[in-house]
């Protein structure tokens, strides 16, 4: 299982990723985000490669476009693209609970039609 780590610049914005081969599926994994404390929210960013919310289909095209730019990521722009296009894409939001410093992995579906939504399905 291929696993790589690149980081995206898009504007003033810069996402750092992980890529993530499984057997089924490519996982991208965002950056670190924090959590409050168990009840409140967690939220993908809304100025992300610019100013696209992140996993939503402008989001995906830049994301795609700027690993093209580059001879070291033109691979993983394929196999991103392959992999929305074939639906057989996954994020991975990892966020830190502040209130008892926990790490959290939380899995989601993204379609090709830029919808996500947070699962329980399998393992991360």
């Amino acid at each position: 299982m291929a696993q790589r780590f690149c980081r995206v610049v898009g504007g003033d914005n810069n996402d750092q990723l992980a890529i993530y081969q499984g057997a089924d599926r490519l996982l991208i994994l965002l950056g670190l985000k924090t959590q409050v404390d168990v009840d409140s929210d967690l939220q993908l960013d809304t100025q992300s490669l610019g100013a696209h919310l992140q996993f939503s289909n402008a989001w995906m095209r830049v994301l795609i476009f700027s690993l093209q730019q580059s001879t070291n990521t033109m691979a993983s722009a394929q196999q991103i693209n392959d992999a929305w296009h074939g639906e057989k894409l996954g994020g991975v939001i990892l966020y830190l609970r502040l209130s008892d410093e926990s790490l959290h992995a939380l899995p989601l579906e993204v379609e090709a039609d830029g919808s996500q939504k947070a699962t329980n399905r399998g393992k991360v």
